[in-house]
């Protein structure tokens, strides 16, 4: 258990250092976006150029790069950004991150609840042509665009109902309705990213390949719990397929968020560069990056606490 803390500490400290480096260089590629930020935040025509002097001033664009950055990020941290739309940004953010978080958790649940049974089956060689037909449907459905996808659900949902597949034109359907909407939502990102179809091909690989093992021999012959066996040694890289996969969730869910009209941070990011709002879109890619820091962590720690061999050598 010591070892394990070591080494837990020592990722913190490791993604703490790729947190500052990726914040400093979002930043920084930002302060290369063209445009005069006087001109984007203030766009008074006929500006004097002491006016312009003064506001520059104020805003702290002749402060160094570095210290332009730290106060920045003080400010992200203390979610003291203003406002967006009369909304304060603070509170539209953290509403995106829940949205987000909700979708992706979602999504990697539908990947799991596809891939695994699936997997396994097509791994024993049971379940027959259904099997191959259901695994077929969801190659084809990774190989589409995630846009495409969404379209398509948007169609099943015209044709069915007559409404779009959104929380507002749901919201006085019956409870079906929206449950299969947040259901395709979460469907079309989980398997139209890709996670689905690598958690299938991994089980059934590794089904494939421990059935055959001389060790499940010995415990068929024994009367020894072969599911067991398969569990132990497919846990630890389903675990880290989905974590890592969390990651292009991020990704994906702009496209889904902006299509299925769910104001997420895939959504306020979309809104922060169509309006130059330069703020939103630091204090957004703050957020991604903590995302990707917290998921390499939580991998790491996932893995040591299922498989004992990595605590071994952690100690």
């Amino acid at each position: 258990m010591a070892g394990m803390v070591r080494v837990i500490l020592r990722l913190a400290g490791e993604n703490l250092a790729v947190f500052f480096l990726a914040t400093f260089l979002i930043f920084w590629i930002i302060n290369q976006a063209p445009g005069d930020p006087i001109d984007i935040w203030h766009p008074e025509p006929g500006m004097s150029a002491a006016d312009r002097q003064a506001i520059a001033q104020e805003l702290g664009l002749q402060r160094p790069l570095v210290e332009r950055y730290a106060r920045l990020l003080w400010r992200t941290v203390r979610l003291d950004l203003g406002a967006f739309d009369g909304v304060p940004i603070s509170e539209r953010l953290l509403h995106g991150i829940g949205v987000t978080l909700l979708l992706a958790l979602s999504a990697s649940a539908v990947s799991v609840a596809v891939g695994v049974p699936l997997g396994v089956l097509g791994g024993l060689e049971r379940g027959g042509p259904p099997i191959r037909v259901a695994t077929m449907i969801v190659y084809v459905a990774s190989l589409l665009p995630v846009f495409l996808l969404c379209y398509l659900v948007h169609l099943f949902f015209l044709n069915t109902v007559g409404v779009l597949p959104t929380p507002q034109s749901v919201e006085n359907r019956a409870t079906i309705w929206k449950v299969l909407t947040a259901l395709s939502m979460a469907s079309v990102l989980g398997i139209g990213d890709g996670t689905a179809t690598e958690i299938l091909r991994y089980v059934r690989s590794e089904v494939r390949r421990i059935s055959n093992s001389q060790f499940i021999r010995a415990a068929r012959v024994n009367g020894g719990s072969v599911t067991r066996h398969l569990a132990r040694n497919t846990l630890v890289p389903i675990a880290t397929i989905i974590n890592l996969r969390m990651l292009y969730f991020l990704g994906g869910a702009v496209v889904v968020e902006a299509i299925f009209q769910l104001d997420g941070l895939g959504w306020l990011t979309w809104q922060s560069i169509d309006s130059r709002n330069y703020e939103l879109l630091f204090a957004v890619s703050v957020v991604s990056v903590i995302a990707v820091c917290a998921v390499n962590l939580l991998n790491n720690v996932t893995i040591g606490l299922i498989d004992p061999r990595v605590r071994a050598r952690s100690g």
